[in-house]
C-alpha cells in the first residue's frame, strides 16, 4: 500500500512544488460551480482547473514550455482534454471503489484522519494564512486540498478493506504463483531523460541504443544490454541492478507497461516514450531464486497492482456528463 499512498500524496506535493500561477481573482462562487459529473461525483471548477493545469505541465515537459503559447491545434487540444479526463477519472475512482466497501467521505473516521493531516500541514507551513497563501500560489483552493486529503485517507482505508475481505489475495503460495506467471515480467531499461537532453536528442540517442542492443551478440542473455544500461542509462534505479524490475500492471506508466508486457523473453523493444523521456527495454527470464529472496517486497508490489487495477476499472466505468460551464471554459487559455 505504501506506493499507492505515495502516489496520492504526490498530487499534494506536486501542487505545492510546481510553482504554477496563482489562482487569485477567481471567485469562490465560480470555484464551487459544477463543471461535470463523473458517475455520481460532482467535479467543481476548482478541481477541474487544477487537473487541467497539472496536465498542461505534463505536456510542457513533452512538447516544450511554449506549447500553449504557439499554434492552437485540434490534436493538442484533444490530447489535453483526454489527459484531463483520465486524470479526473483516476482521481474519482478512489471514492467509487471505496463505496463498494461502505467507505464514504463523510464518515467520521475519514473526516478525523483528513483533518489531522490538514492540521499537520497547516502547522508545518506556519499557520492557516501561510497555508492558504501556499495553496493559492499553486492553483489549489482549500476545497481542492480537502478533497485530496480525504481521498488519500479513503484510499488507505479501501486498501485495508480489500485485504481484510480477501479481494487482495495475501496467500503466500498463490502470490508466488502469480509472480511466476506472465502477470509479472522482468525488465531492464535504458532511459534517456528529457531532463538532460532536448526531446529530439533524447529520442535519437534512444534509437541508437535500440539499434546497438538488437545488433549485439546473444541479446537474450541481457549481458550486452546491461552494458548499454551502464553506458547510456540515466535511471539511477538501473545502476548496479542487473536484476532489473519485476513489473506488474497498474502501477507504472501505461505506455511503459504495454511495451514491457508485449515483449517475449529476450526480446528488445522499440523506443518507448513516457513523461520521463525515451526508453529501450528488454524482457528477461525471471529468477525463482530472486523471487523467493525478495518475496515480501514483491508481494507488496502485487497488492499494489491488484488495488491499482481495481481502481483503474472503476475509473473507466465513470461516465462523464458535462455542464454549461464545461463548454464555456477555454481549456487552452485556462491559467
Amino acid at each position: 500500500m505504501k506506493k499507492i499512498v505515495k502516489i496520492l500524496c504526490a498530487l499534494l506535493a506536486a501542487a505545492l512544488a510546481a510553482g504554477l500561477s496563482s489562482c487569485a481573482g477567481i471567485s469562490d462562487a465560480k470555484n464551487k460551480k459544477v463543471v461535470m459529473r463523473l458517475g455520481s461525483f460532482d467535479v467543481t471548477y476548482d478541481v477541474y482547473r487544477f487537473a487541467v493545469l497539472t496536465e498542461k505541465e505534463s505536456m510542457k515537459i513533452r512538447y516544450g514550455d511554449g506549447v500553449f503559447d504557439g499554434e492552437r491545434t485540434d490534436a493538442l487540444e484533444s490530447e489535453l482534454r483526454e489527459r484531463t479526463l483520465d486524470y479526473l477519472r483516476n482521481f474519482y475512482a478512489i471514492p467509487a471503489l471505496a463505496a463498494d466497501y461502505g467507505i464514504k467521505r463523510d464518515d467520521q473516521a475519514i473526516k478525523t484522519l483528513a483533518d489531522e493531516k490538514k492540521s499537520a500541514d497547516v502547522n508545518s507551513l506556519g499557520g492557516k494564512d501561510a497555508f492558504l497563501e501556499e495553496l493559492n500560489k499553486n492553483n489549489m483552493t482549500e476545497n481542492v486540498y480537502d478533497v485530496m486529503a480525504a481521498f488519500t485517507v479513503m484510499s488507505d482505508e479501501t486498501y485495508a478493506a480489500m485485504i481484510r475481505e480477501g479481494d487482495i489475495d495475501t496467500d503466500p503460495a498463490r502470490v508466488r504463483e502469480y509472480l511466476l506467471s506472465d502477470n509479472c515480467v522482468r525488465i531492464l531499461e535504458v532511459l534517456i531523460s528529457r531532463e538532460r537532453h532536448s526531446d529530439g536528442e533524447a529520442r535519437s540517442i534512444a534509437e541508437e541504443v535500440r539499434d546497438a542492443a538488437r545488433s549485439g551478440e546473444d541479446p537474450a542473455s541481457g549481458d550486452g544490454f546491461y552494458d548499454l544500461v551502464m553506458e547510456y542509462g540515466e535511471n539511477i534505479d538501473m545502476f548496479n541492478n542487473p536484476d532489473g524490475y519485476y513489473m506488474m500492471r497498474g502501477v507504472w506508466n501505461k505506455d511503459f507497461e504495454d511495451a514491457a508486457f508485449s515483449l517475449a523473453a529476450g526480446e528488445i523493444s522499440d523506443v518507448v516514450e513516457t513523461p520521463r523521456g525515451y526508453s529501450v527495454l528488454i524482457r528477461l527470464e525471471k529468477s525463482e531464486e530472486y523471487i523467493d529472496r525478495h518475496i515480501d517486497a514483491l508481494a507488496e508490489d502485487y497488492y499494489d497492482s491488484v488495488f491499482a487495477l481495481a481502481k483503474e476499472k472503476k475509473g473507466a466505468e465513470l461516465k462523464m456528463e458535462t455542464e454549461k460551464l464545461y463548454d464555456k471554459t477555454d481549456i487552452w487559455k485556462l491559467k
